[in-house]
């Protein structure tokens, strides 16, 4: 849910803001993105992998999607974010 919160942002701070509903409804649509909302065991779990890598410039939805990346054995990121690639994922958007 963070990474959605994200992208809305984006795409207001860009000023897509039209392309939002249909953002949204593809989401709400899709057969192949699964969105995990954040409970608040998770959210204590992700606060302590941001503390303990705290020396990095990462964000804390970068911290809490490592955390669940990690928790779910996944490897690959589709994004162009380095801090990705700096937790140990391959980038696929490079």
């Amino acid at each position: 849910d963070y990474v959605i919160v994200e992208t809305a942002n984006l795409f207001k701070a860009r000023k897509l803001s039209q392309h939002l509903p249909k953002f949204f409804a593809d989401l709400e649509d899709s057969q192949i993105c699964r969105i995990i909302w954040t409970d608040p065991g998770q959210f204590s779990l992700a606060i302590k992998y941001l503390l303990k890598h705290n020396d990095q410039a990462w964000s804390f939805t970068d911290c809490h999607s490592f955390w669940l990346m990690k928790h779910l054995r996944l490897h690959d990121a589709l994004t162009k974010d380095h801090h990705f690639r700096q937790a140990g994922f391959k980038v696929l958007l490079d």
